[in-house]
């Protein structure tokens, strides 16, 4: 998405989240953040100040981290 979201869009984008699908976009608050919405959800992703980030979220490879432990610790759970 070229334009960034902002907090009034949010509504609007998860409503494009639907049926396993997910929205990511730019919120325009410094170089990287982004919201990650999947139609009931909203997070923040960012980078860490040190690279050029606002570190308002986690960075991309901890969010990947963060979703494969909670898959292997609800699949243990099971």
């Amino acid at each position: 998405m070229a334009e960034n979201a902002t907090r009034r869009d949010t509504t609007a984008l998860q409503a494009l989240a639907t049926g396993g699908t997910v929205v990511v976009a730019s919120t325009g608050n410094g170089a990287f953040e982004q919201v990650l919405l999947d139609g009931r959800h909203t997070l923040i992703g960012d980078e860490p100040k040190a690279v050029g980030g606002g570190d308002a979220g986690p960075g991309p490879y901890e969010l990947l981290l963060m979703s494969l432990g909670s898959c292997t610790s609800m699949t243990v759970h099971m």
